[in-house]
């Protein structure tokens, strides 16, 4: 019976879909307890409550509301979307879950704009995400030519390992790799054995749209199992060497521009990240105006190992904490005020309260 069902597409799909939807059902039955149970979602250490759902709530509250891509309150005022590109800001999965969570907010009056909704967000988009993970890892599997046991071992192994856990949990945006990774070589499978090389595109341009920086993580993974598949060609195959070749070439040069303005947007935010960093080091290791500021610093140091060996009073250490972090906040300040747009997705953790409780 299941052999009847494998063997036709559209039914295939659905019973891959129905397992993938119970597999991750298990994976994070434990966490959906703690969450109904404690109201507790596990996030990390730090990053996926202080910069992964603030920035999702920030992207959320700007698209919804049709503004510019520059925004003045984006630290000192900047491009948010080419800012947050490393994040969700190009991210076609995100856009998708804004626009459900946008028919819920307008349907059944949900507040995304508390940022303790979006606790609960992470724990149903990271359910999808393994949802996602599983289809395509059993495809690719599937297209491996592994029998039903190993090939349902594989997928378990890789949809249920810790690191898909762990990413989709605490930096999310990681989890659309392990998406595309599996979805990519499939379609390289899919076109030595039908010579259907469409999906490949796709897969090529989502992965370069949605995040430039995840692309050299993909292509070191392609690039080695395109030369094994390359040298080694299976036996159903139906693309010789050159044709493998050549047109999977061609198929990325369309990709990339099919990609362009996401590709565009991320390499541009990346140059400038580093230009940036550039003018700060040779602000911080070759300007004369600066060197008076090193010293007093170098003074305050001193001074407070000095006040630490001498004085064991609470007060007076209190007092000089205070006095030790008023200097190195105002020369802080003082460096990075020219460059503090280039700061600003760091800066973007604090913009909303910690202290919600979820942790």
């Amino acid at each position: 019976m299941i052999k009847n069902i494998w063997n036709k597409p559209i039914k295939r799909f659905t019973l891959i879909v129905l397992v993938s939807c119970i597999l991750s059902f298990i994976l994070y039955g434990p966490f959906l307890y703690q969450f109904i149970t404690k109201g507790i979602v596990f996030s990390g250490s730090g990053d996926g409550f202080r910069q992964m759902m603030p920035f999702q709530m920030y992207l959320y509250e700007h698209f919804t509301s049709l503004k510019g891509f520059y925004d003045a309150s984006f630290g000192l005022g900047g491009d948010y979307v080419k800012s947050l590109a490393y994040y969700y800001s190009l991210s076609p999965l995100m856009w998708i879950n804004f626009s459900m969570i946008w028919i819920l907010e307008q349907t059944i009056n949900v507040n995304p704009h508390d940022i303790s909704f979006w606790t609960i967000n992470q724990l149903i988009m990271a359910y999808v995400r393994t949802v996602i993970t599983f289809i395509f890892s059993f495809y690719l599997f599937s297209y491996l030519r592994l029998k039903p046991a190993p090939m349902f071992i594989a997928t378990i192994l890789y949809g249920m390992s810790t690191v898909v856990t762990y990413y989709n949990f605490t930096w999310s945006f990681y989890g659309n790799l392990l998406i595309m990774l599996p979805m990519s070589l499939w379609a390289i499978e899919r076109f030595f054995k039908e010579r259907k090389i469409g999906w490949f595109i796709f897969a090529i341009a989502y992965t370069l749209f949605s995040n430039f920086y995840f692309s050299y993580y993909e292509a070191i993974v392609i690039g080695f199992y395109f030369i094994y598949r390359f040298a080694i060609p299976h036996e159903k195959d139906i693309v010789n060497r050159w044709q493998k070749l050549y047109i999977l070439v061609c198929a990325t040069l369309l990709s990339v521009l099919v990609s362009i303005y996401g590709l565009y947007t991320g390499v541009s935010s990346f140059l400038i990240m580093i230009e940036r960093k550039i003018l700060i080091s040779k602000l911080l290791f070759s300007q004369i105006y600066l060197k008076p500021i090193i010293i007093f610093l170098l003074m305050v140091f001193t001074l407070q190992f000095l006040l630490l060996l001498s004085l064991h009073y609470f007060v007076l250490n209190y007092i000089n904490t205070i006095i030790i972090n008023c200097s190195q906040l105002q020369l802080g300040f003082y460096l990075s005020v020219p460059f503090l747009n280039g700061l600003t997705v760091h800066l973007m953790a604090f913009h909303y309260p910690k202290d919600v409780g979820f942790t």
